[in-house]
């Protein structure tokens, strides 16, 4: 039987080796191992456990020894040429290599720096530094850094980057599993780094190790925004706008407010004064005087050069659309039984205004209702202290 082994540098057929040998590997034995047309197979031996030898399908032979780190990663080293290294000699040197696995090293990784091989923490130092910092957003680069830091460098990061392997990723990804979504974004970070590597020469171009791991499954989270997100989303949204609007008074001091059901991020409905936004080249107390004519049908008279009484700030949504607006405001007094009729208001307004009521300071304040102006109440109370004040 054979079996498809797969390594950083490719995969290679090997004949599938009894689990359990059964005798020690003499120069005789060594000798009588034929080669098998295209297939590479391993013949062990008894002591030390994951010493053998390795035939090509050439003919070629090789002592090898075949170990687990600390870390769970299966590793095959090739320790000499049969025929260039006597066999009691490479059994020495399996054992010592042995004993350093023993000791929590890895034999191998030790060959790896005496060469000058490019380690995963060093190769992902380079790829934050010459690829994410200059092509990515700086809030990803910290994200990457923060995943290569804290979960791709504490497991991998001694490893050569060429010797990589699918097992080394999957290795990785299961071990984070109790966070799954974690365990998917690092496994997408160490794609993209050796995706970049290859790039870079410091890994063998051909399929990424961590092609074909599949991810975990992900459950979607939905959050609503808070009033305070929505208004700031608003804001990055909207269109600037300026309104006139008009702060009407009876004789009882009393100020009418217009009910609608304009979005305003919230289901209810809510009381505004009248007054909408300018036309162009229309001042806000020009737009004050024909709003109030449109949506009630009297007629005020403010001077088109006028000062606000008072003015404000506020984002909303009219009709699917955002607006930040600035509002001014003027107070008009209206002669008693003055009769409130639209005269000018269209299909889209009409649809979201219920009607109108006169309000009262304290019932401003006592009322539970979405009103604006926010803080309307204490609004008019300074306006008509200021109005009763004598002039000096």
């Amino acid at each position: 039987m054979v079996s498809t082994k797969q390594h950083a540098r490719g995969s290679y057929v090997v004949a599938k080796p009894s689990p359990k040998p059964t005798a020690r590997l003499t120069q005789r034995t060594i000798d009588d191992l034929d080669p098998q047309p295209g297939t590479q197979y391993v013949t062990w031996d008894i002591d030390p456990k994951g010493f053998g030898v390795r035939v090509s399908p050439a003919g070629a032979k090789a002592y090898i020894l075949k170990y687990r780190t600390k870390a769970g990663r299966v590793r095959w080293a090739t320790i000499g040429r049969v025929g260039a290294l006597p066999l009691e000699e490479a059994r020495d040197k399996a054992r010592r290599m042995v004993g350093q696995v023993a000791d929590g090293k890895d034999p191998l990784r030790e060959i790896d720096v005496s060469k000058g091989a490019v380690t995963v923490r060093e190769a992902a130092t380079r790829f934050l530094t010459e690829y994410v910092a200059v092509k990515k957003k700086p809030r990803t680069h910290a994200a990457y850094k923060q995943i290569i830091d804290t979960a791709i460098v504490p497991q991998l990061g001694t490893l050569p980057i060429r010797e990589l392997s699918t097992d080394d990723a999957l290795r990785l990804h299961v071990r984070l599993q109790a966070t799954k979504t974690h365990a998917n974004r690092v496994l997408a970070v160490l794609s993209s780094l050796l995706s970049w590597s290859m790039q870079a020469k410091l890994f063998p171009r051909g399929p990424n190790p961590c092609q074909g791991i599949e991810r975990y499954p992900e459950r979607k989270r939905k959050r609503y925004l808070s009033r305070e997100e929505y208004a700031r989303l608003g804001r990055a949204l909207a269109t600037p706008r300026v309104a006139g609007r008009v702060l009407l008074l009876d004789e009882n001091d009393r100020v009418l407010l217009v009910e609608n059901n304009v979005d305003v991020g919230a289901s209810a409905t809510h009381w505004i004064t009248p007054g909408g936004g300018t036309d162009p080249g229309e001042t806000p107390a020009r737009a004050a005087v024909r709003e109030a004519y449109e949506e009630l049908g009297v007629r005020i008279e403010v001077p088109a050069d006028a000062e606000p009484d008072y003015s404000d700030h506020e984002v909303f949504t009219f009709n699917g659309r955002w607006y930040d607006q600035t509002n001014h405001y003027w107070v008009v007094r209206l002669a008693p039984d003055t009769p409130l009729v639209a005269q000018g208001v269209d299909d889209i307004e009409r649809s979201v205004l219920i009607g109108e009521r006169w309000w009262t300071v304290d019932e401003l304040r006592a009322s539970d209702a979405v009103i604006y102006p926010v803080g309307l109440a204490d609004v008019l109370a300074r306006l008509l202290c200021a109005e009763r004040a004598p002039s000096a």
